[in-house]
């Protein structure tokens, strides 16, 4: 194809702009985007008037097509959903609508369809639940024929029963750990008081085997005690050797002395107290400590 033929048969995009109010970018643009046909001779984008009359029929019909088409923010006015739930419905296929160019639009008579669809499902849903409740009333008033009854396995076994609410109590890690220390050492002053075979001998059936595993477990801390009073040495678990003393003051130095960080001891009587670690900014938990004869 001549030149001559192209210059008669196409019109380049610079002349194209005379029969129409679009730049010629504008139309490069359109071109490249598929809206407007056009063919490419070398480097230069060449239409026809015929194919630029039908884009402009075609821009034309849709602007009056999206007369008739509302947005979402004006849809709002006529529901009470939000613009973003809207959305979603949009997205999810339950509500009709066409997008221009990054919104979407809906028209009236769509919404309309989806409000009643939204009613009918709510009152269905309504009834469903109003003949569930029923079913389960008439079941326990045993008006309910057997078919529906073993449907619905309603009967007096099946019945749901209601317990009361049991307040919850417990005791923390740290409470059971002093709880057993406690018993200890009350089993250590029984038997230190009124001998190891007196005191098992006043009590008779379970309080015998648990003062006999009292009197093992204290045998085996005065074994442990004994050694580490022996060795001089600390132990890894935190156990500690202090000489004995009558004086409150002389039992605190002892203790303090034992560790190698700070610490405050809160004596509760002359056997047991609490030791309280002491940091830079605040204070740790405390840890209870009592004393028991080792020889």
């Amino acid at each position: 194809m001549n030149s001559e033929t192209i210059k008669n048969i196409y019109i380049s995009l610079a002349e194209a702009t005379r029969y129409c109010h679009y730049s010629l970018p504008y139309l490069n643009l359109r071109i490249r985007q598929g809206k407007l046909r056009a063919v490419k001779f070398g480097r230069n984008w060449m239409t026809t008037r015929k194919w630029l009359g039908e884009y402009m029929l075609n821009v034309e019909k849709r602007k009056e097509d999206a007369d008739t088409f509302i947005s979402l923010s004006e849809a709002t006015r006529y529901c009470h959903y939000s613009l973003p739930y809207l959305n979603l419905r949009i997205r999810q296929g339950k509500l009709r609508a066409v997008k221009f160019g990054r919104n979407w639009m809906t028209r009236k008579e769509w919404l309309e369809d989806y409000l009643e669809k939204v009613e009918i499902y709510n009152q269905e849903n309504r009834a469903e639940e109003t003949k569930k409740i029923e079913l389960v009333h008439a079941g326990e008033n045993n008006v309910l024929p057997a078919e529906e009854k073993r449907s619905l396995d309603i009967s007096p076994d099946n019945k749901i029963q209601e317990f009361p609410k049991v307040k919850k109590f417990g005791l923390s890690r740290t409470g059971y750990i002093a709880l057993i220390i406690f018993c200890l050492f009350a089993g250590s002053v029984l038997m230190a008081k009124f001998g190891a075979s007196n005191t098992i001998e006043n009590f008779s059936g379970k309080t015998t085997g648990i003062i006999s595993k009292f009197q093992k477990t204290f045998d085996l801390l005065k074994q442990r005690f004994a050694s580490l009073k022996g060795s001089g040495k600390q132990d890894s678990k935190g156990l500690v050797t202090i000489p004995s003393s009558d004086k409150d003051s002389d039992m605190k130095k002892n203790i303090q002395a034992s560790f190698s960080d700070e610490v405050r001891v809160e004596p509760i009587d002359l056997s047991s107290g609490y030791i309280v670690p002491i940091f830079r900014k605040k204070e740790g938990d405390k840890f209870m400590y009592i004393m028991v004869p080792v020889n």
